[in-house]
């Protein structure tokens, strides 16, 4: 008598079960890259309906007028609600900052990542890069040096939109010095 040895499995079920198991983690895999760029997509909106309603930087600008000491233009000179006001703008502005960046680098499957820098220019050379990491130290520090407050906080107000049109953005802070952004 012969023996009837039947498998459950037999090689070509398991290699279908692998080509299948294989598939649908490439399908898992491009499928949570599309979602984190829907959730960037829908965090940008909500920076730009926050902007119009609570961080516009046109309404700070008047409200610190008459909280800073007379006729200077720098971080160090606010009195104690200004710099409240200043530092809760440089915090909304350093998350919508690279949040944007990371949106405008990012493309179909690709890994979302970006390296967001400020740079600041003497004529053609640089004098100096902010990163991301000390963004708000560093932003307070240039507003002192070269007592620019106001051109600083115009300057984050409007670089959201000018990044997602993708267009070259730069403000003067004074008549050689401009600030203009990096996106690696």
């Amino acid at each position: 008598m012969k023996e009837l040895t039947t498998s459950i499995f037999n090689d070509y079920t398991i290699e279908l079960i692998i080509a299948a198991s294989i598939i649908f983690l490439i399908l898992l895999f491009i499928a949570s890259r599309l979602i984190k760029r829907l959730r960037l997509r829908r965090q940008i909106k909500k920076y730009r309906r926050n902007r119009k309603k609570k961080y516009s930087g046109e309404r700070l600008l008047k409200k610190i007028e008459k909280k800073r000491k007379k006729n200077t233009n720098t971080y160090k000179h606010l009195k104690r609600k200004g710099k409240t006001l200043v530092d809760g703008y440089f915090h909304y502005k350093e998350k919508e900052l690279i949040d944007t960046a990371k949106y405008v680098n990012s493309e179909g499957i690709k890994k979302i990542k970006a390296d967001f820098d400020l740079v600041i220019r003497e004529g053609q050379t640089v004098t100096e890069v902010i990163k991301h990491k000390h963004f708000i130290k560093k932003v307070k520090q240039l507003s002192n040096t070269y007592e620019c407050l106001d051109q600083v906080i115009f300057f984050l107000d409007h670089l959201p939109k000018q990044m997602l049109e993708e267009k070259l953005f730069n403000v003067n802070l004074t008549e050689s010095i401009t600030i203009t952004y990096d996106i690696k």
